[in-house]
């Protein structure tokens, strides 16, 4: 298990992170982006296998799941569907646990680096606009965080989009905290799971 912060592409902007398994990984990436507190972080895996281990996703159609990942989704997850301890510092005080999953070549490097599934956020100082450029994403490491390990350098085709973040509520419903550009599509494809 890596106590490394990383600093990589998803698939909307430069992202932040470290294992969530490591004490106080949390608050060190919050830091580094301006808070003085500790904010609830989403949780990144590599495939719905890896999120399976740690949530019960038996509710969820597999095919569905991956087509909503691959919209810029990240979805709330009640914490009554953890399998596995998870850090409270993910969630606070809130009831669910927000988690991605992306699945490409520069995410497997990272999770295998770290040693397990990571706390992600956008790549940024607190107000800020988030990182579409490797070469900015370089800039702040070096401002920010000189220690940190960068992957997937050279990587610029992010839609600079916030993704959608929609909980899991029950009977197949959902609340949107944070509409993304790929709404509309998100909420034909929620349609489809309850019919």
């Amino acid at each position: 298990m890596s106590k490394n912060i990383f600093i990589y592409p998803t698939d909307t902007v430069w992202g932040i992170g470290g294992n969530i398994h490591v004490e106080g990984m949390a608050l060190k990436v919050n830091i580094i982006k301006g808070h003085t507190e500790v904010k609830p972080l989403s949780i990144l895996f590599y495939n719905l296998d890896m999120l399976s281990d740690y949530f019960q996703l038996d509710l969820f159609d597999k095919e569905w799941l991956e087509t909503l990942f691959l919209k810029e989704a990240t979805l709330g997850l009640p914490l009554n569907f953890l399998k596995k301890e998870i850090p409270k510092e993910a969630f606070g005080s809130s009831s669910f646990i927000c988690v991605r999953v992306l699945t490409n070549q520069t995410i497997l490097e990272l999770i295998e680096k770290a040693g397990g599934p990571i706390f992600t956020t956008s790549f940024n100082k607190k107000g800020e606009e988030p990182i579409l450029d490797s070469a900015k994403a370089r800039d702040l490491k070096d401002q920010l965080c000189p220690t940190a390990q960068i992957l997937g350098e050279g990587t610029e085709n992010l839609s600079g989009h916030s993704s959608t973040i929609m909980v899991y509520k029950e009977n197949s419903t959902f609340e949107v905290l944070r509409a993304g550009k790929k709404i509309k599509e998100i909420e034909k494809h929620i349609a489809l799971l309850s019919t």
